[in-house]
């Protein structure tokens, strides 16, 4: 990676006391664009998502003169253009790619896409990052420049804000789902499908819904007070609020805990901080690869077939899904190839589909 001066790392921490606050999808767009703008100085930053399939868009614009009504048709009509969008779309590669990466500025020029949509906006050079999300559809922060490229120091900048972008947009996809079902079980939080506790500022259980004790319990093992916070759970909390960070230093993306027991998964979300200090956490259980492989044989895999299945439906890339089944990229590709014959499908999102009706 391109070295990044001690002034950008610094933009950098920076951006991100504001990007883990707990934040809608509505807010979302925005609070990513903010977090982009502060790090990389551009002329104007999109926030889009893109179906390259059935070639739609929709999107959110931090410059005042930008307006997305206007954007959208040229962009859905000449998004089979866009090198970055293919190139995402092709390998689900999300790392920061600039136009520039793929074509000269004059075959840039020659495009529908760069007459019809950049021109008039005066937008000579872009750069991108996008998060993974399963089926088609992309999520990307597109940033965009009139006078001179990006550079390869922008480019690095870019790539350490993009896991903490994309665990903010999967933290605000958790609190979404946490709202829609308070609001379905009128604040019910003891049938809730994902169990929530709140802990104070130094730890403690303020409050747990009756299903959430049990699963600390299942997961933790037995606690001797009701209000003490597991050890391994305190211990991964005070690294992500920064308790042990270092002056100077990028803080670690704030991934959700992972822990296993009984065959089951457990995956721990820490939403931020409250008005008053309290930290909400939402717990939610997922059976494990093998038991959602066992699932999939209906379908004819074999087991490991099924495992790569069922990490393909969770949204990994191959070279994430070669790491937790411990083999190599083209071992994965090579089951993907025998996935799709033996499904009668050319993609990984048709084979996604076919093996969600499953799960």
């Amino acid at each position: 990676m391109h070295p990044v001066s001690n002034a950008r790392l610094i933009e950098l921490i920076e951006s991100l006391r504001f990007l883990y606050e707990p934040c809608d999808l509505v807010e979302l767009p925005l609070h990513l664009l903010a977090a982009a703008r502060s790090c990389v100085q551009t002329d104007g930053n999109a926030y889009n998502e893109v179906n390259p399939a059935h070639s739609r868009a929709i999107g959110v614009l931090d410059n005042p003169d930008w307006k997305m009504e206007d954007l959208v048709e040229p962009l859905e009509t000449h998004m089979h253009e866009h090198p970055v969008i293919n190139h995402c779309h092709s390998t689900r590669d999300g790392s920061a790619r600039k136009i520039s990466d793929f074509m000269s500025k004059a075959d840039f020029h020659d495009t529908g896409l760069y007459l019809e949509l950049y021109c008039p906006l005066n937008i000579e050079y872009q750069m991108a990052i996008t998060i993974p999300t399963p089926g088609n559809e992309i999520v990307a922060v597109v940033l965009n420049r009139s006078g001179v490229d990006f550079v390869e120091e922008d480019r690095a900048v870019l790539n350490l804000l993009r896991p903490h972008i994309g665990q903010a947009y999967h933290n605000a996809l958790a609190l979404k789902k946490l709202k829609d079902e308070q609001t379905r079980l009128n604040g019910t939080l003891e049938a809730l499908q994902q169990c929530v506790v709140i802990i104070d500022p130094k730890f403690r259980i303020k409050f747990a819904s009756p299903r959430a004790h049990g699963v600390l319990t299942q997961f933790f093992g037995p606690r001797s007070k009701s209000s003490k916070l597991p050890a391994q759970l305190e211990n991964w909390l005070a690294r992500h609020i920064g308790r042990n960070w270092r002056k100077g230093t990028l803080p670690p993306v704030r991934e959700p805990l992972r822990v296993f027991a009984d065959d089951r998964w457990l995956l721990v979300r820490w939403l931020g901080k409250a008005i008053h200090g309290e930290l909400t956490l939402v717990l939610q259980e997922q059976a494990s690869a093998g038991s959602a492989a066992e699932k999939l044989r209906p379908l004819g895999l074999t087991d490991r077939e099924a495992e790569v299945l069922y990490w393909v439906v969770q949204g990994k890339t191959n070279p994430e899904i070669a790491i937790i089944c411990g083999g190599s990229r083209r071992t994965v590709q090579k089951h993907l190839e025998h996935i799709f014959g033996k499904l009668g499908v050319e993609t990984r999102t048709a084979a996604a589909l076919r093996a969600s009706e499953l799960l």
